[in-house]
């Protein structure tokens, strides 16, 4: 295996895999022991998560039509329309993560993301971009005024009207060779103003060891002065934690803390086979959706080898499958715990369990994982999220993905 072939996996792994530490102070982690069992019954609870997720796709939604958003808009349709940049700027855009095919998802912000080139590097291709330009309403194109070491871009508020250039957006961007072919970015900063007020401004920093893994990683972006997205990332060969939020004003609306420990030797990503649970010794995540926290703890690789030896032999005739789940359910149960909770006080109202099920479909049994709440009522895992949260969930993922936040 390609030792870079782990690096963009590894760069998500700061955000999606939920990793973490024993240490209740790690990243802000939450101590999960804390959390009694709030005086209600499941139906409160649900509602609760309903309640908050409602709550948050509201202010998510004035987020994504606010009116720095709608500027967002306007300056990727004159980079569409001009022929100035033409191929080389839009995949400028493109690897920035900004640039997008059409305008109904165009409001993306610069991401982190390796770049793939054949002939010329971002950071040449950039090189090549830099310089002062405003945009010509008589030519429909955009004039090169100055030179810079940015990429500056002076533009109407408003399309197809022949107004003043008021909003001005900027660029940064500096990169990586990881190896021939690829580059990663070290800076990209964008800002958007119009009259000397700021719109947008966002800066993402990254580092990378000898290998090319990111080693640090900071981002911070602020939206019309009221929202501000921002994220942390440190890597090491025993750690990896990680940091993201979406606040509005002082109004936590997402919050993603992660933290883990384990093996994450450049050898060990390139051997594994079942991915993270193989080289994740302890995990730990929480995240908070508005006025609802989830909050996980897992010693990932015990029980992973746990599982591995249990039903090692699963495929012989005499294989009891009652025992191998019963054995496995002890072992989980006592080194995995999931609670969602609220997010202002220290009751929860549903803690994990796995728990022995028959199987409808033959004799045998396996594990699966329920949720007890506070009236000590039981409920699948999966069909609980999907009746109360899937619905929201789909549309603030496609807020998200609009806005290009990456969770």
């Amino acid at each position: 295996m390609n030792k870079f072939s782990v690096i963009y996996p590894l760069i998500l792994f700061f955000f999606v895999f939920s990793a973490c530490s024993d240490d209740d102070d790690d990243y802000g982690i939450e101590d999960i022991e804390k959390y009694s069992f709030a005086d209600e019954s499941a139906n409160e609870g649900k509602q609760a998560l309903e309640n908050s997720g409602k709550d948050l796709m509201n202010h998510m939604d004035q987020m994504a039509n606010s009116s720095a958003m709608e500027a967002m808009e306007v300056m990727i349709y004159y980079i569409e329309t001009g022929k100035h940049f033409d191929e080389e700027f839009e995949k400028l855009f493109r690897n920035l993560d900004i640039y997008a095919n059409n305008t109904e998802n165009s409001t993306a912000l610069p991401n982190l993301k390796g770049a793939s080139y054949e002939n010329e590097s971002i950071s040449e291709i950039f090189d090549d971009n830099v310089g002062v330009y405003h945009w010509d309403s008589e030519t429909n194109d955009w004039v090169f005024d100055s030179g810079s070491d940015k990429i500056e871009l002076h533009f109407p508020s408003v399309t197809d009207l022949a107004t003043e250039n008021d909003l001005i957006a900027t660029f940064d961007f500096s990169g990586k060779q990881a190896i021939e072919g690829i580059e990663l970015p070290e800076l990209i900063e964008f800002t958007l103003e119009q009259h000397n007020t700021s719109l947008i401004s966002h800066k993402m920093t990254a580092s990378y060891d000898s290998d090319g893994l990111p080693n640090e990683m900071s981002l911070n972006t602020s939206i019309d002065d009221d929202y501000i997205i921002s994220a942390n990332a440190e890597y090491n060969k025993d750690d990896i934690n990680a940091s993201y939020s979406v606040k509005e004003n002082s109004l936590t609306l997402i919050e993603f803390i992660v933290s883990s420990k384990g093996d994450f030797d450049i050898e060990t990503l390139e051997e594994s086979v079942d991915g993270p649970v193989e080289f994740v010794e302890n995990a730990n995540i929480s995240l908070q959706l508005a006025d609802v926290i989830f909050i996980g703890q897992a010693n990932v690789n015990y029980i992973y080898e746990a599982e591995q030896r249990i039903y090692e032999n699963r495929h012989s005739e005499d294989f009891d499958f009652e025992q191998a789940a019963n054995e496995f359910v002890t072992i989980a149960n006592e080194n995995a715990k999931f609670i969602i909770a609220y997010a202002d006080s220290n009751t929860k109202f549903a803690e994990s369990e796995f728990y022995v099920v028959e199987s409808d479909f033959d004799d045998h049994h396996y594990y699966d994982l329920q949720l007890i709440f506070a009236d000590d009522s039981r409920g699948d895992f999966e069909a609980y999220f999907q009746e109360s949260f899937q619905d929201i969930l789909e549309e603030l993922n496609a807020i998200l993905d609009e806005l290009g936040i990456r969770l």
